[in-house]
């Protein structure tokens, strides 16, 4: 499949949350990076941009790659179900961008369900997001 950007928004307060994610979906068979690819579940992996790959200034930290990976296990039987590839499956995410002044790494969880929800056209669950201000940052239901 061809690289497809997905924007994902969020806006309940006076300041909101973008997160713009650029991936395709692969065969790993014949993916060229094998080695540097990460397991999420039976016949599904993942390979999360490096600093080399991509002309972005930020790399996700073990915590951010965590929410990615658990985004992908919520919806991983849809996936492989919807793929081309079923169970020889590979996400590759080539850019996540956003506002580093609007950005909360949990907002990772929805916009990469949603980013499959329009790539592979597959019903997702519903993640709420509602803005907390006592806390002053918004709370998402997953």
């Amino acid at each position: 499949m061809e690289p497809m950007t997905f924007v994902y928004r969020v806006f309940k307060s006076s300041w909101g949350i973008v997160v713009s994610i650029n991936a395709e979906l692969a065969k790993m068979s014949q993916y060229h990076k094998q080695t540097s690819c990460r397991k999420v579940d039976e016949g599904l992996w993942v390979q999360l941009s490096e600093k080399d790959d991509t002309d972005s200034d930020y790399v996700f930290n073990e915590e951010e790659n965590e929410l990615i990976c658990s985004a992908i296990r919520m919806i991983s039987f849809q996936i492989i179900s919807k793929s081309p590839y079923k169970e020889d499956a590979i996400i590759v995410f080539h850019r996540i961008d956003f506002l580093f002044s609007d950005y909360q790494p949990e907002s990772l969880v929805p916009a990469v369900v949603n980013w499959f929800a329009n790539a592979l056209d597959i019903e997702v669950p519903e993640i709420k997001a509602e803005y907390n201000k006592q806390i002053n940052k918004y709370e998402f239901d997953y």
